[in-house]
């Protein structure tokens, strides 16, 4: 470490501007450094009075009190006309990340001065150091006051404070996205300096800042003034500042210097030598030194929450000072933790980086030294080295540095003693002309410096949830991520709180916000997103205004409750629950509604593109204002459109009834029972036929088929069969007014336990591609045609007729032919007729012929067509449809039989 400077010499306050000071200036020169000439009359007037002269009034030499010799002296700058105030006293507080104040008490010629055009003024206060340069304490008057008068003139008291001080008076609400917290305050700062001349010539800001700062992606500022706002900020980002000083261009200005690293240059620091009890001239002196310690936790930890990556975030940091024991042990087991906010934290280290902030800040505040002495240079940030105090005798120049944090200075003008100073001050605050006096906090000086993170420096909270509107791009229904969230605009963002102007600026209305949904899971949950132009309910995770949630949609005069059904509104349709959908660009929609009206309880599914739905209960017509029609009870699927019911593993249509859903959903019992009865008269028939030789019919399709049906339970591998049954316990009724169409690919079994009616109104056809067997186990066969032939073929084989008791053929008209090669005519004892080649007849018995008379004629034979019908022959249809196009041939179609 080099050698400190004497704290006679100011470095860090002299400005290249400061006005030279060396010349002498006579006391009528008074009036160019605080007005017009008026003060310096008023002088003569209390000389008059008093029968003295106007210097004798001032104790000093009439013609060498100038303004070299005066302790604090004013500089009004070039904005303005300077007032002819005289300063008698100051008080100046100033601290790390703390605004400064600075009171001035002072005269001001005549009994009534106006003190209206004051506040806002920019002024620069003056205190002359050892060294004989100028330390200026320069600001912005807040406030004015009267205390009083003196000798004809008006005591005043000047109020004088920071820029940053002033944005106390703007309140805002406002959002800043994807910024980080050094141009949040940059963004801020650089939109005053545009707005507000003083701000731009008496105000700047610079920063030195290190370390990385990362993006927030959400910043609300809510009914925060501005001042309180960036205060937050950088205290929670780790960013302390303090303010500089100097005249340039002639202007007092004050300058906010931004830093997130050590304050303290080991090449640049002031000697302070400690003198005890000094209360003399010495000016450069350490009168009075204590040291301060109070226990901090041992450490401090943060949890928060990163829902995009779904995992929970800690962060945390260990007390870093050397401790002794009792402290040690006094304080184990002590951690300040804090649940924070959602996504408080990028990561974990990022946590745990301001786990760290946290942890020095309470470093800080447990070990401060305090000192006093008549330091008039010593300033908020100086680095200084403890000289002659014994308790830092044995220690080397390290352990005797530190960093001043804060500063109280008091100085008392050096005016001539007719000039009465005010007695508003304490009796401890009270100095004597020319005095100074510094109060001062100091930190070690290898402590990192961090703003206090108290409880007052916490994110706003909201009072409850509010109400916003979301939005998005035009021509979108809907404007959401893949994580459903949505973008909303508060009803207190306004276009002038941005800093380009633009409001039309979806994409900085708000960030992405959450929907709270009564479900959401892994790919599963609700999604019922609200759209463009909807007002939400917005609630605030941890009541804090950065970390919004959608928590609900309200209805509003541009946005109505749903009109069920189309039909009905509020109050009437009351008694109605349920959810609306609507098409996005369209009106069509889809909804459940829920009907609690008295007596007609029901629910229908239904989408309003051809009137589809599904109803269930009391089925009405839709209601209008609470009024509906009956339509019948129970359930109904309909549509203006197609219709399918498809099953998988079988679908069963029943009307046996299961009341209260009891049973199996596949319980077809009553369909079991009913088939083993088909069954059993099946096979009891089938096996007389096979006996009486009327052929074989098949079982089998049946008994897989009923096997199907009794493992039909709709779950596993061997319940699932993609059976289709139907049963009726009342009777089934299929009808159409067109064609009906029954097939099968295997066997068609028709089986009726009593009556099988078959009616045709007209032609009947019964086909068999292998054979078809008739068999009536008792009541006969019938075949009747009522009108026309009847025809009885056998195209490759024999027409066998044989009947036990007799057989019968006759004709009422016309006659009977029997026509063959050969006919044979044989009874039961052997007698026989055979005719073919000639005719022939025996018998063993007698031969009996009777007639009236027998001719024997010569040869003659009879013919009868014994030729099957032939098929009809193939029709060319492209050659009819040429003929008929040619008019060679005209073609007459008529509708098959």
């Amino acid at each position: 470490m080099t050698r400190p400077f004497p704290i006679g010499v100011d470095r860090t306050h002299l400005s290249e501007s400061t006005p030279s000071f060396e010349s002498p200036l006579r006391i009528d020169a008074i009036a160019s450094v605080g007005g017009s000439g008026t003060f310096i009359d008023s002088l003569h007037g209390l000389q008059r009075r008093n029968n003295e002269s106007p210097m004798s009034q001032w104790n000093a030499p009439s013609a060498q009190w100038t303004s070299l010799h005066r302790l604090i002296d004013l500089h009004w700058g070039t904005a303005g006309a300077p007032l002819p105030l005289l300063a008698q006293r100051i008080d100046f507080r100033d601290a790390l990340s703390t605004d400064f104040s600075l009171t001035v008490h002072g005269l001001v010629p005549g009994p009534e001065s106006d003190i209206s055009a004051l506040p806002g003024r920019v002024v620069g206060v003056g205190v002359t150091t050892a060294g004989g340069g100028r330390r200026w304490l320069n600001g912005i008057i807040h406030a004015v006051r009267r205390t009083g008068m003196h000798a004809g003139h008006t005591r005043m008291v000047l109020q004088i404070g920071s820029a940053l001080a002033l944005l106390q008076q703007r309140r805002a609400c406002r959002i800043f996205q994807d910024l980080s917290v050094p141009e949040i305050v940059t963004t801020l700062l650089d939109e005053h300096r545009q707005r507000n001349a003083c701000l731009a010539t008496a105000f700047d800001c610079i920063q030195h800042l290190l370390r990385s700062h990362p993006v927030r992606s959400y910043c609300v500022q809510f009914n925060e003034s501005d001042h309180a706002f960036i205060d937050r900020l950088l205290a929670e980002e780790g960013i302390s500042y303090r303010f500089r000083f100097d005249i340039a261009d002639g202007q007092p200005r004050h300058v906010l210097c931004l830093t997130d690293t050590p304050l303290f240059d080991p090449d640049r620091t002031v000697a302070l030598p400690y003198r005890a009890g000094r209360h003399d001239d010495d000016r450069d002196t350490l009168q009075h030194w204590q040291a301060c310690q109070r226990l901090a936790p041992a450490a401090v930890a943060l949890s928060s929450y990163d829902y995009a990556r779904a995992q929970p975030l800690h962060g945390s940091d260990d007390n870093a000072q050397p401790l002794h024991d009792p402290a040690r042990t006094a304080t184990a087991g002590l951690e300040d933790h804090r649940a924070e906010t959602l996504y408080y934290a990028g990561s974990s280290q990022e946590l745990a980086r301001y786990s760290q902030l946290r942890m020095q800040a309470r470093e800080l505040r447990s070990r401060t030294w305090r000192g006093e002495g008549g330091l008039r240079g010593l300033a908020t940030g100086d680095a200084v080295v403890i000289e002659g105090h014994p308790a830092h005798a044995t220690l080397d120049v390290n352990a005797r540095s530190f960093l001043v944090s804060g500063v109280h200075l008091q100085a008392c003008n050096n005016l001539p003693a007719r000039v009465e100073v005010d007695s508003d001050a304490s009796p401890d605050d009270r100095l004597q002309p020319g005095q100074c006096r510094t109060r001062f906090r100091a930190l070690p000086h290898d402590q990192p410096l961090v703003p206090e993170y108290a409880d007052r420096l916490h994110r706003p909270t909201a009072n409850g949830p509010q109400s916003a509107t979301v939005v998005g791009p035009p021509g979108e229904t809907v404007h959401t991520d893949p994580l459903g969230r949505i973008r909303i605009r508060f009803h207190w963002q306004r276009a002038e709180d941005r800093a380009d102007g633009d409001d039309a600026d979806l994409a900085h209305a708000s960030t992405w916000i959450r929907v709270a949904l009564p479900s959401a899971g892994d790919g599963f949950g609700h999604q019922f997103l609200p759209r463009i132009g909807q007002e939400v309910l917005v609630d605030f995770l941890h009541g804090d205004m950065d970390r919004p949630v959608i928590v609900g949609v309200l209805h509003n005069g541009r946005h109505a409750p749903p009109r069920f059904s189309g039909a009905g509104q509020l109050p009437g349709n009351r008694a109605l629950s349920g959810i609306q959908s609507r098409e996005h660009g369209g009106n069509a929609h889809a909804e459940l509604v829920f009907d609690d009206s008295p007596g007609e309880v029901g629910a229908h599914l239904r989408a309003s593109p051809h009137d589809s739905a599904l109803h269930l209960g009391q089925l009405t017509t839709p209601r209008r204002d609470g009024q509906a029609q009956p339509r019948g009870s129970g359930a109904e699927l309909r549509t203006d459109a197609a219709l399918a019911l498809r099953s998988a593993h079988g679908l069963l249509l029943s009307s046996h009834g299961r009341t209260q859903a009891r049973g199996h959903q596949l319980d077809q019992q009553e369909l079991l029972g009913l088939l083993d009865e088909c069954r059993q008269v099946f096979a009891q028939l089938a096996t007389l036929a096979t006996e009486q030789q009327a052929g074989t019919a098949s079982a089998t399709p049946q008994h897989a088929l009923a096997e199907a049906l009794k493992a039909w339970t709709g779950e596993g591998d061997g319940g699932h069969a993609p059976v289709v049954a139907v049963s009726a316990a009342a009777g089934l009724v299929t009808a159409t007014p067109a064609s009906q169409l029954h097939v099968s690919r295997g066997q068609h079994d028709v089986v009726a336990g009593t009556h099988l009616q078959q009616t045709s109104g007209e032609r009947m056809h019964l086909q068999a591609g292998q054979g078809l067997s008739l068999y009536a186990g008792d009541g006969g066969i019938s075949a009747v045609a009522n009108a026309g032939p009847v025809q009885l073929q056998s195209r490759g084989d024999q027409i066998q007729a044989h009947a036990l008791q007799g057989m019968q053929l006759s004709a009422e008209n016309g006659e009977i032919v029997i026509a063959a090669p050969v006919i044979r005519l044989v009874a039961a004892d052997g007698s026989f007729l055979r005719i073919g080649g000639g005719v022939t007849g025996g018998s063993d018995g007698a031969i009996r012929l009777h007639g009236a008379r027998h001719d024997w004629d010569g040869p003659q034979t009879e013919h009868w067509s014994r030729a099957l019908p032939q098929a009809t022959p193939p029709v060319c249809l492209p050659c009819l449809a040429q003929a008929a196009q040619l008019g060679t041939y005209r073609v007459n179609l008529t509708e098959a039989a």
